[in-house]
């Protein structure tokens, strides 16, 4: 979760509560391995919709 605090410079207990609403929604799941936790994309068709997403919007921006 510390990587993800750094990248999106949101606090940690912003980005616990981020992830427990996107778990209890099945979107990510997670593992622990010691004390790090390791989080992914549940479904593949989330991710196909958010790199489509991406796709649509950078083909939007001007140059």
């Amino acid at each position: 979760m510390g990587e993800l605090v750094i990248l999106s410079g949101l606090s940690q207990p912003a980005i616990s509560h981020h992830l427990q609403v996107l778990r209890q929604t099945r979107l990510v799941r997670y593992r622990r391995q010691g004390k790090e936790v390791f989080y992914a994309l549940d479904d593949q068709h989330v991710g196909t919709l958010f790199h489509q997403g991406l796709l649509h919007a950078s083909e939007a921006l001007p140059l």
